[in-house]
């Protein structure tokens, strides 16, 4: 999709829930309540099933694709980056605890090790490029996407859930679905807005928000919570955003908080240098008055350097092909 042709809804809601990522992640770290601070439990109770519905809304334009030139792009775009950034955030703790003096910078590459090593962190990569090369072979095998979708959710519902996989599968093929039904109910979007947010409202006031990807349950009830609160909370900023944002608009504000979406995997690999308890804990970990609102601060100084630096890798076509999965 051209540039004058790509749609910016996505985009702006691309913005806004890697908002939330960095947000969750420095209130989830810091806060003394972590998880359970109410800012932490509207977050989480959404933000990544959202964006998963989103990256499943663009899954037509990979079945378009030869299945080698999809596999070495996918590779590209989402493993490529996923390796860099696990050594870049390595090397920048072991510098960190260098300088520092505050820890064994062998016995934390020992640990990276055996988590792990490269592939440690970043679960929303892996999940992401599982659900692709999977749901690209089952449409090829099977001729027919509703039944694709039908046994990709089955086979990740069987395995073993690694990275989340069992949780966040059901919202790739939903994003998926909303992608073909997005045109049909334009006429009816403030209907379905108004559906989603009452659906959205009651698993809150049920609290269903508690039931987070987090914490994974093989009970059925549990389960069926947990899609429908994450899922009609993303539905209603799906349809929220389309129905504001949904014809091209020249504002600047707007054309640049798109242009955020588009590098929000870039954000997303970049924050987490920013939310080291070694580093960061002395600075932000013993606040007391005014948590909340020092945290939102680190993370739109966060959001802001992710950007500047992002800026400075695009100018550099090899640092672009390692860090953010541009073609070289």
């Amino acid at each position: 999709m051209t540039q004058s042709k790509r749609i910016l809804w996505p985009d702006l809601l691309k913005a806004f829930a890697i908002s939330l990522v960095v947000v969750g992640h420095i209130v989830t770290t810091f806060d003394t309540e972590h998880y359970d601070a109410p800012v932490a439990r509207w977050i989480y109770s959404f933000h990544m099933p959202l964006f998963m519905m989103l990256s499943g809304m663009f899954f037509c334009y990979t079945l378009d694709k030869p299945f080698r030139s999809m596999f070495v792009t996918k590779c590209r775009t989402l493993l490529l980056p996923l390796l860099s950034w696990s050594l870049v955030l390595l090397a920048f703790q072991v510098i960190a605890e260098i300088i520092m003096g505050g820890g064994n910078p062998l016995q934390t590459i020992v640990l990276w090790a055996k988590s792990g090593g490269p592939l440690r962190g970043y679960w929303y990569l892996k999940c992401l490029f599982l659900y692709l090369i999977a749901g690209y072979v089952a449409v090829r095998l099977l001729k027919n996407r509703f039944f694709a979708a039908i046994a990709c959710i089955a086979l990740f519902l069987i395995l073993p859930n690694v990275n989340f996989t069992r949780m966040m599968i059901v919202f790739f093929w939903a994003g998926y679905a909303y992608s073909i039904l997005a045109r049909k109910i334009e006429g009816q979007l403030l209907w379905y807005l108004l559906a989603s947010a009452a659906v959205m409202t009651l698993c809150y006031v049920a609290g269903f928000y508690k039931l987070t990807y987090l914490g994974f349950s093989m009970d059925v009830a549990n389960y069926s919570k947990f899609l429908l609160m994450g899922a009609s909370a993303s539905l209603f900023w799906m349809l929220l955003f389309q129905m504001i944002f949904s014809k091209p608009s020249g504002n600047k504000a707007i054309k640049f908080c798109a242009w955020v979406g588009t590098v929000s995997l870039g954000i997303y690999c970049m924050h987490a240098l920013f939310y080291i308890p070694e580093v960061f804990g002395p600075l932000l970990g013993n606040i007391t008055r005014g948590a909340t609102a020092v945290y939102l601060l680190w993370s739109l100084l966060t959001i802001v350097v992710c950007l500047m630096l992002i800026k400075l890798i695009l100018k550099s076509r090899l640092l672009s092909f390692l860090l953010l999965g541009k073609r070289l």
